[in-house]
This record gives structure tokens, sequence and C-alpha cells, in this order.
């Protein structure tokens, strides 16, 4: 079997994107280590990852310096999510960032308080 190298080529790279946007790198200084924000929440956001036991959870708070923050939960707390989303409490976040090599930083919720 002889490859077309301009196909080989455009899968070698395609791999490459797709293996680099998994490998974390540290953080810019200003985001390393444990956050915390407190607001009320003012958005929610619920996907299904494929046919998993998780979703994602993305929530904006009403706190104008906090950043987008995301959570992959199991499915068996959606129902505690989606009532602290409809109740839009006051909550304490604690997150972190994370940095891949592609991609922008991104915040992890790690715990949420108050809910």
């Amino acid at each position: 079997m002889t490859w077309n190298k301009p196909l080989f080529l455009i899968l070698l790279l395609v791999v490459a994107v797709a293996f680099a946007t998994t490998i974390e790198i540290e953080p810019p200084q200003k985001y390393r280590g444990t956050m915390q924000v407190t607001g009320r929440i003012s958005e929610c956001t619920f996907d299904s990852l494929n046919r998993s036991s998780m979703f994602f959870l993305g929530v904006k708070l009403s706190n104008p310096e906090a950043p987008y923050l995301r959570m992959n939960p199991e499915k068996v707390d959606r129902s505690r999510f989606e009532r602290m989303c409809r109740d839009k409490p006051l909550v304490r976040i604690t997150y972190k960032a994370k940095l891949r090599v592609i991609g922008p930083v991104r915040f992890w919720i790690e715990q949420i308080d108050g809910a």
C-alpha cells in the first residue's frame, strides 16, 4: 500500500493537534494555586458528555471578578446542581486554573459552598 504524502501529513497533523490539546502546562503565575470567589449564581450551562456518567456544568456568577467556571460532576449529583442553578444562591466557589498546550486558561471548580 502506498501512502499519499499530503494525506499522510494531514493525518499526522490532526493526531498531533489532538494530542497537544490533552497536555497540561503550568498556568501563568497569577493563576497558580487554589483560588476562591464569592457571588450569586447568575447562569448555568448543562451539557452531557457522551454516554458517560458525567456531565459538564458551566457557572457564571454575578461577581464581575469571577471567571467562567467549569465542572464535570457525576450524573447522580445533577439534581443538586439543577436546584442550585434554579435557586441562584450566594455561593463561595473554590477553583483552580488549568492550561493546556493549545487553548486558553480554563477554571475548574473544586468545591461549592453555600448552595
